[in-house]
């Protein structure tokens, strides 16, 4: 007569209490618990899917991963949106440094002369030392908004093929007002547009459509 699987698990425990003692038990019973979630493992991974993203430096690799975090409702934890909220402020305020050298190097005159002071201000400003919160990025922000309502600084970065700068500074200009509020706490969109260097091997498991995939950005 064949036993049921619960009359085996039944029987199974009963020999144990009759050999083991408790310890003993409670440990074999967490080292078959390790063994079932190993097996669960293994046929996980011999069905995962691994993507590899390739690519150079801004080629969108990062870009790509995070909109497919957005897509398949994988959201960012309070940690990494805190991590974008300083990234945004960085490129903010780098994008607009870039867009002040640039414009002195194109001999583009200001409209308003007054902007050589905020002007100053900006090309001054250490931004991964200095914006460190959103007090000290809110101290830049009028600089950054009177220089980017300049018709210099505009034409400058009509003319960004001639010089390297990140694509989203505009998007984050437009916004800034959303941005420098003092409870600022970014959405989709500002993650997306976010730009960092990947100095290390980023990776990221997702289920989609049942199917586990395992993407690897190697930076």
């Amino acid at each position: 007569m064949q036993l049921t699987m619960t009359a085996r698990s039944m029987f199974c425990t009963c020999c144990w209490r009759a050999v083991y003692s408790p310890e003993e038990i409670e440990q074999r019973a967490h080292s078959q618990l390790i063994d079932k979630q190993l097996r669960r493992d293994r046929s996980r991974y011999r069905r995962q899917v691994k993507l590899l993203l390739l690519g150079a430096g801004e080629s969108g690799k990062s870009t790509f991963l995070k909109q497919m975090r957005i897509i398949h409702g994988y959201h960012f934890s309070t940690e990494e949106l805190d991590e974008f909220r300083l990234t945004i402020y960085r490129n903010i305020i780098q994008g607009m440094k870039v867009l002040c050298d640039a414009r002195q190097k194109l001999n583009i005159p200001w409209q308003d002369p007054d902007c050589e002071k905020p002007a100053f201000n900006i090309l001054a400003s250490t931004p991964l030392v200095n914006v460190t919160d959103t007090a000290s990025f809110r101290v830049l922000v009028p600089d950054v908004r009177r220089l980017w309502q300049d018709q210099a600084i505009r034409t400058t970065y009509n003319r960004r093929a001639e010089y390297q700068l990140i694509d989203s500074v505009a998007y984050f200009f437009d916004n800034l007002d959303r941005i420098s509020m003092h409870d600022y706490r970014p959405v989709d969109s500002d993650v997306v547009h976010a730009r960092r260097a990947t100095k290390s091997i980023t990776e990221f498991c997702m289920s989609i459509n049942k199917v586990p995939f395992l993407f690897v950005d190697v930076g």
